[in-house]
């Protein structure tokens, strides 16, 4: 909504800049806390659901841009400046809605009596999860970083973000509830599923650099075997991780905390 007000080049790039901070962690955050009210098998659905909604508001956005158009002149202001002030107020208004209405967990729902407050945390306690989570200590965020099965799912999901949109957020919903219930501690899910999304944000620059201008006559064929490989990459890798994981359970190992990896 800030950017309504801009008047030079250093304003936009430190507003785009702080958006761009803030930003960042909004769509891991979500998935993080879908964990604390949802069993692995029901996250994959609501991921989708959150991904849809912002294709949703898209669909939108160009009719609201057109009424706006018309406003342009409006108490002195700029269409332009009218679009970012009129989409930015219900995400400004809402920030404070969520901050005193949407409870953390099942436990502190107000709107939950005792006994399906119990009931929710039951839920995920059969699955090894917890309906609340302790603040991330340093040995969390290590176990994150240094698990190298955690970093097969951040590569499937960067060879899928290179590919077209169609099969990019396609994979988005699964791979990332395939992560969330493969983790072994709530704290660090916040960390790993931040690096999760954030993987996929190379694939926009090596786009540029692997579908060249000089080989439009051809039908880019380095993007497209480019794109070709990883595709073939991210199936094999997912193949081989859920042998993997279904090694682990038959041997009894699951991931070392008494639960059953996830595939």
């Amino acid at each position: 909504m800030g950017l309504g007000g801009v008047h030079n080049y250093a304003q936009v790039t430190g507003l785009r800049f702080l958006l761009g901070v803030m930003e960042a962690g909004l769509f891991p955050g979500f998935v993080y806390y879908l964990t604390f009210w949802y069993r692995n098998s029901e996250r994959s659905m609501r991921v989708a659901l959150i991904l849809a909604s912002a294709t949703l508001a898209g669909a939108f956005g160009g009719a609201i841009a057109f009424g706006v158009g018309h406003m342009n002149g409006a108490h002195g202001l700029s269409a332009w400046r009218w679009l970012f002030i009129i989409e930015g107020a219900p995400s400004c208004a809402s920030a404070f809605l969520v901050w005193f209405l949407l409870p953390d967990y099942p436990e502190t729902a107000h709107w939950l009596s005792a006994e399906e407050k119990e009931l929710a945390a039951d839920r995920l306690s059969l699955e090894g999860s917890k309906g609340s989570a302790s603040s991330m200590s340093w040995a969390d965020a290590k176990a994150v970083l240094v698990d190298w099965r955690l970093y097969a799912h951040y590569a499937h999901r960067y060879g899928c973000l290179i590919v077209a949109a169609s099969g990019a957020f396609a994979c988005i919903p699964p791979l990332l509830g395939w992560l969330s219930s493969n983790l072994r501690s709530t704290a660090g899910a916040g960390l790993a599923i931040a690096l999760n999304v954030s993987f996929g944000a190379p694939g926009q620059i090596v786009g540029v650099w692997i579908y060249k201008s000089n080989e439009a006559k051809k039908g880019y064929p380095t993007g497209h075997w480019t794109n070709a490989a990883l595709l073939l990459f991210v199936a094999a890798g997912c193949v081989l991780l859920r042998l993997y994981y279904g090694w682990r359970n038959s041997r009894g190992f699951g991931d070392g905390n008494g639960k059953k990896f996830a595939y």
